[in-house]
């Protein structure tokens, strides 16, 4: 059974420097009015698929785990990350960040596969067949890159770039570490 890396996603993307805050509201964030990672305009677009009410008010009422059932959905299931392991984590961070799409093009780009902004089985299939600990210093390369083109990159970018890095260095610290090759060299006698 595959371990569900979900929780530490969350868990990842609450931390305070992340965007695990209440409801704010940050003069120049393109995002806008913010709780706990969730714009406003996603959260809205997510009650009006569900045909739940929308008020300002009631966005800033909520706590995070309000916000787990909209981050599965459109941030952890909409681009596949329980197929792509601890990777996931990296995957799910940039798709609150940079938006699904943007994380599934960074992911073929460095896959070499077609970018059609949709994780399918050519994607998976390329990721089964790289090392997760090279692909996640690329992936991280590749948002730091895009991040630099951003609108208002000049008020965000370093806490973009942080966000990316520590991703990154968390899940390198959740890969498996490789075990060196065993030498089967006969010992030297005296």
């Amino acid at each position: 059974m595959l371990r569900d890396y979900f929780p530490l996603a969350l868990s990842f993307i609450w931390r305070p420097d992340n965007d695990g805050q209440p409801f704010h509201d940050t003069p120049h964030d393109p995002g806008g009015a913010t709780n706990w990672g969730v714009t406003y305009s996603t959260w809205t677009g997510w009650q009006q698929l569900h045909k739940l009410p929308v008020s300002m008010d009631a966005f800033k009422a909520l706590g995070k785990d309000d916000f787990q059932p909209l981050y599965r959905a459109q941030f952890w299931n909409s681009i596949r990350c329980s197929s792509l392991g601890a990777i996931g984590i990296m995957m799910f961070d940039c798709a609150v960040n940079c938006g699904p799409g943007h994380a599934a093009g960074f992911l073929q780009t460095v896959l070499g596969v077609t970018v059609d902004r949709e994780i399918g089985p050519i994607t998976i299939a390329a990721y089964a067949n790289i090392d997760a600990a090279k692909l996640a210093r690329a992936l991280c390369a590749q948002r730091e890159d895009y991040y630099q083109h951003c609108p208002n990159a000049q008020y965000f970018c370093k806490g973009w770039d942080r966000r990316a890095e520590a991703c990154r260095d968390y899940v390198l610290s959740l890969l498996p570490k490789p075990v060196p090759p065993v030498s089967l060299s006969p010992k030297p006698t005296s």
